[in-house]
C-alpha cells in the first residue's frame, strides 16, 4: 500500500511537471509571438515614414520644376521648395 502511495506520488509529480514545462513554453511562445508582433509593426511604421519622406521629396521638386518654368531663379525656386541648390542642379 505505501508502493502504491508513493507511485502514485510520483506519477502526480511527473504530470505537475509536465503541466509546468508546457505552461512555460507556452508562455515563450507567446512572448516570442509578441516580440515578433512589435517587430513587424516597427518596420511598417518606418516603411510608411519612409514613403511619407519620399512623396513631401516629390512634391518639393515638382514645385520646384513648376517655379522654374514660371522664370524663378533656381536660387529662389530651391529656397521657395526647400531643397538646396545642388538638389536642383541634379534636377536640370
Amino acid at each position: 500500500e505505501e508502493v502504491e502511495a508513493i507511485f502514485a506520488q510520483q506519477e502526480a509529480d511527473k504530470a505537475y511537471y509536465k503541466r509546468t514545462a508546457e505552461e512555460e513554453r507556452r508562455q515563450k511562445e507567446e512572448a516570442k509571438a509578441r516580440e515578433e508582433e512589435e517587430r513587424r509593426q516597427k518596420e511598417e511604421e518606418r516603411r510608411q515614414k519612409e514613403q511619407a519622406l519620399e512623396q513631401a521629396r516629390e512634391a518639393r521638386i515638382k514645385l520646384a520644376r513648376l517655379l522654374l518654368r514660371t522664370g524663378m531663379s533656381a536660387k529662389d525656386a530651391a529656397l521657395e521648395a526647400g531643397l538646396s541648390e545642388e538638389e536642383l542642379k541634379k534636377m536640370e
